[in-house]
């Protein structure tokens, strides 16, 4: 669960999804509100939230390769958990 400092909550699998998808070309955040149904300062402050966790788990700014071993270890554990197979 996600908090943001203006009040807005996000369940774990919302915000990466959020990011996930603001990650993605094109994508601004216009044109996620209506896919997520939110205005753009809630989805901006959900992927503020969603990359400062993974900067945090990754090894802190800087090293982008601890932040990409983070997320592939958290989405791997993701797909692990809804039993899928790779």
């Amino acid at each position: 669960m996600y908090k943001c400092p203006n009040g807005t909550v996000a369940g774990g699998f919302e915000a990466l999804l959020i990011l996930l998808r603001r990650l993605t070309y094109p994508n601004r955040l216009c044109d996620l509100c209506q896919l997520f149904r939110r205005p753009e300062l809630e989805l901006s402050m959900i992927v503020h939230e969603v990359t400062k966790f993974f900067v945090s788990i990754g090894g802190g700014e800087g090293r982008g390769e601890g932040m990409m071993a983070a997320m592939f270890s958290v989405l791997l554990e993701f797909i692990i958990s809804l039993n899928l197979r790779l």
